[in-house]
């Protein structure tokens, strides 16, 4: 972790790490009671690997840079109608038979390469296609300029019935604390 971090502008984004100021961090770590940090992480895929359409928890933004390998990103703006038909197929059996990308406007491809980095905004519904082994860096986080996304995509988690260990981690509390 000391030799690879998020981009600077995550951090200065974030707001979990708005919520937690720097010198409360070393202070809550003793404690526990902040939130697992997702603004960092690594993640390996052999060559024909494909992640379906989804969401990332809590309509969190997401940066992803490839050290190796290449993937192809599908990718549709959170508007409220491509946001209704993820809803209707993620909640029904339409997820098991058929394919999402038919029912969304706008989408998006995004071919990632090694040495690249994708910042893809919050509340994006998307899929991931690995076209050769990869490894790569990447992490979530929350925007406050974004609140109602990551609000809007909260209460959808709801109604699908999302588990808390899938959700945002400490979500509430962050958007509790920066509305103070």
């Amino acid at each position: 972790q000391q030799q690879v971090s998020a981009p600077g502008f995550v951090y200065q984004l974030d707001l979990m790490t708005q919520a937690w100021p720097q010198q409360q961090q070393q202070q809550d770590a003793a404690s526990r009671s902040r939130p697992r940090s997702v603004l960092l992480y690594t993640l390996c895929s052999p060559a024909g690997c494909y992640t379906d359409w989804h969401i990332d928890f809590g309509g969190s933004a997401v940066w992803y840079h490839m050290v190796k390998g290449v993937k192809v990103f599908l990718a549709a703006p959170p508007t409220p109608a491509n946001l209704e038909a993820y809803e209707s197929w993620a909640g029904s059996d339409l997820q098991a038979r058929s394919w999402l990308g038919v029912g969304l406007h706008g989408a998006v491809q995004v071919r990632l390469e090694a040495g690249a980095t994708l910042m893809l905004p919050p509340g994006w519904p998307h899929a991931v296609v690995t076209l050769e082994d990869s490894i790569a860096v990447g992490g979530n986080f929350l925007m406050s300029a974004h609140l109602p996304v990551h609000l809007d995509i909260a209460d959808m988690e709801q109604r699908l019935g999302v588990k808390p260990s899938c959700q945002y981690p400490g979500k509430q509390r962050s958007v509790l604390i920066r509305s103070q």
